[in-house]
Parts: C-alpha cells; structure tokens; sequence
C-alpha cells in the first residue's frame, strides 16, 4: 500500500485511497477472474460454495464458488437476493471535496447551516486539510 496514504497525524481517522488505486489493489492477482462490463442475466445458488452463473452475452451458465455485485445499490441481482424492495431515494444529494485548511484554525468538525434541506460539514481530514 505504499503512496496510498499520505501524511497523516496518528488521531486523523480519514484515509484518502483514490478509487483507482483501491481498484488495483482488490484486482491484484484475480484479473483473470473479473468479467468487466457484463451483468448477471441468470443465477442460481447450489450450495455454501457454488453458485451457477449465466452473464450477459454468453448462452451457457458457469459455476463459480464466488460472485461479486458491483452493478450499484438498485442492482437487479442484489434486489433478488434480497426478495424485497425496501429502497427509496430519500431527496438528499451529497457532494465531498478535500481542500487546503487555509480558514479552519481549530482542529474539530463545522456544520454550517443553510435552508432546512441545505447544510455544509467541514471535519478535518489529514494535517494541512479538511474535509467538505
């Protein structure tokens, strides 16, 4: 995990991994095994270590011992296993960023208020930044 994580004080609980390296990281030594851009059509569960499998575009099932989701919280393979839909979309939109602490001279967590649907979270994420 070497240059992942940058300067940090050991109390900062906030780790930075860009997605591309934690991708790289979880794919080393199966990329052989990953079939990227396909779906699940298909799946039946055989037992605690087998699982048969039809993705799209291939007319045949295949076993495997594992299968990883990846396709998102509304996946048609999750809301399967789950047997219910018990999701909705609850209005809120979320929005991060990370920034230089060029304002912030105490080391604790902001909430700025604005309207009742609008609120701005500023914590401290690694020495010299925050979190928005």
């Amino acid at each position: 995990m070497e240059g992942i994580i940058t300067e940090f004080d050991i109390k900062d609980m906030h780790i930075f991994v860009p997605r591309q390296k934690l991708r790289n990281i979880l794919l080393k030594g199966l990329e052989a095994h990953v079939k990227w851009g396909k779906y699940v059509e298909k799946y039946e569960v055989k037992s605690d270590n087998e699982v048969e499998v039809r993705l799209s575009g291939e007319k045949e099932t295949k076993k495997y011992n594992c299968v990883i989701d990846c396709e998102g919280i509304f996946s048609a393979m999750r809301m399967s296993l789950l047997q219910k839909n018990d999701l909705y979309y609850s209005g809120a939109v979320m929005l991060n960023g990370i920034v230089e602490n060029v304002c912030l001279e105490e080391d604790r967590s902001h909430v700025f208020a604005g309207d009742k649907m609008t609120r701005l979270f500023i914590k401290p994420f690694c020495k010299g930044k925050i979190m928005w």
